[in-house]
């Protein structure tokens, strides 16, 4: 039984794919899908570094292995040469973690699963649409972006109490919470699903542009 563990993030959000084979006769089936959220670790911070930090860092690691992936992914634009050669220099003992959550969870769960590499997979450096914050403007529409903002920033507001209060594990349960993921979703579908017009979905098609394409990567 092969699995496909898949550490994503996009914004304060992490997405996880498990790929199952049977063992006998290697017939595909469907991802087993994990969503994990997190948020971002290098920006705010600062003590990442620090004994206390890396050993809630480590905590986490360890309740991941529990999932035994076997592929690990972080959110690096897809494909990427230099994430693929940072991780062959962290493995032989010649790069240092950055804060990053790609790297201090990320890098670090795959080493320790002796994975020989990792898959970056950040699709959304490629996708190419319009801006929909520039379409609401310029359509009489900026209700909808001043609608999310304001629900951003007191989501980012409540993020940094809890990152200042708490342990990285508890801050990872509060945003994986039921609750939490409802409100996140009832809050895009009030807001950016509306930027548009006539058979110019930009809103809609932002968000469908964070869907992870991950072909390349599911035939082992």
């Amino acid at each position: 039984m092969a699995k496909w563990f898949y550490f994503a993030l996009f914004g304060t959000f992490v997405g996880t794919f498990a790929l199952a084979q049977n063992s006998e006769t290697m017939t595909q089936k469907k991802p087993t899908i994990l969503l994990v959220g997190m948020k971002h670790l290098d920006d705010s911070t600062k003590d990442i570094a620090s004994p206390k930090r890396q050993k809630e860092v480590q905590e986490i690691v360890e309740l991941l292995k529990r999932y035994q992936p076997t592929k690990i992914g972080c959110e690096r634009p897809y494909g990427d040469e230099e994430t693929f050669e940072l991780y062959r220099q962290y493995l032989k003992g010649d790069y240092q973690l950055s804060k990053h959550e790609s790297n201090q969870i990320g890098f670090r769960l795959a080493k320790e699963l002796h994975h020989k590499t990792v898959y970056p997979i950040d699709y959304r450096h490629h996708y190419g649409l319009s801006s929909p914050d520039f379409f609401a403007r310029a359509n009489n529409q900026e209700v909808f972006v001043q609608r999310w903002q304001k629900f951003d920033d007191s989501l980012g507001q409540q993020l940094e109490h809890i990152l200042k209060t708490s342990s990285l594990l508890e801050l990872l349960r509060w945003i994986n919470a039921d609750s939490l993921v409802g409100t996140v979703d009832r809050a895009l579908l009030s807001s950016n699903v509306h930027i548009g017009k006539d058979a110019n979905y930009v809103g809609t098609d932002d968000l469908s542009a964070c869907t992870i394409e991950i072909s390349k990567y599911t035939r082992i």
